[in-house]
C-alpha cells in the first residue's frame, strides 16, 4: 500500500501544478505536498467508474446538479486564491450542487459528494489524506469503493463536521446518500458477477 508521495520540502500550489502537470500525467496536491502521477487504472476499475457514472448520469439528467469524473479539484484553504491553492486533487467522480463552483479549469471549491475508487497505488491516499481533506472542506459525502472486494464504505459529514461511517454496503444493496434521498444505486449493476466477494452488509 506505498504511495506516490513525493518530498519536495516545500509547499506548492496551482501555480506550480500548472508549470509541472503534463496532459498525460495526473497529479495531485494535498496540504502542498505533491503526490506523481497514478499508474493506469485497471480493468475493474473502469468497469465499477462506469457502473456508477451511468447510474448518477441517468439520476442526474435534466438536473441542476452536474457529475464531474478526472478532473481538476481546487479546494483553497481560507484565505487562498485560486493559484495559491494547495489543495488539487482528481476524484473519480464529483457531484456538483452549485454550478457557479464549475469553470473551464474544473472544479474551485468543494464538491458535495466524491466517489473514490480504491487501488493498492492509491488506497492510502483515499483513506487518509483525502479523507481527512474532505472532512475538513466540508463535503458532504465521501464514498470509498473497493472494487475487488466488492462494497462500498459510505462517510456522512455530521456533527462538529466530522465524518461517520453510515454504512457497509455490498452487491446486493441499493444505496441513496444524504444529498439526493430519492437516488437508488444499484450495486449489482456497478461490481462485476466474476469478481463478487463474500462480504455482507452492514448498515450504522
Amino acid at each position: 500500500m506505498k504511495d506516490n508521495k513525493k518530498g519536495t520540502g516545500k509547499k506548492l500550489c496551482y501555480a506550480d501544478y500548472l508549470e509541472m502537470s503534463q496532459p498525460e500525467e495526473w497529479w495531485e496536491i494535498i496540504d502542498g505536498i505533491p503526490y506523481s502521477p497514478n499508474p493506469t487504472p485497471p480493468v475493474i476499475h473502469q468497469k465499477v467508474l462506469g457502473g456508477l457514472m451511468v447510474q448518477i448520469g441517468e439520476y442526474l439528467r435534466g438536473r441542476k446538479e452536474e457529475m464531474l469524473f478526472t478532473i481538476d479539484v481546487r479546494m483553497p484553504e481560507k484565505g487562498q486564491t485560486d493559484m495559491e491553492t494547495t489543495n488539487v486533487v482528481q476524484p473519480d467522480i464529483a457531484v456538483v450542487c452549485d454550478p457557479r463552483k464549475i469553470d473551464e479549469k474544473g472544479c474551485m471549491g468543494s464538491p458535495d459528494w466524491i466517489i473514490e475508487i480504491v487501488s493498492l497505488a492509491t488506497i492510502k491516499r483515499d483513506k487518509m489524506e483525502k479523507f481527512q481533506l474532505y472532512e475538513r472542506m466540508g463535503v458532504l459525502e465521501y464514498w470509498i469503493v473497493y472494487p475487488r472486494e466488492q462494497f462500498l464504505e459510505v462517510y456522512r459529514l455530521g456533527e462538529k463536521y466530522k465524518y461517520s461511517l453510515f454504512g457497509i454496503f455490498t452487491v446486493e444493496d441499493c444505496v441513496s446518500t444524504s444529498i439526493f434521498d430519492d437516488i437508488a444505486i444499484k450495486l449489482n449493476k456497478v461490481f462485476q458477477p466474476e469478481n463478487r466477494g463474500t462480504a455482507t452488509s452492514k448498515r450504522q
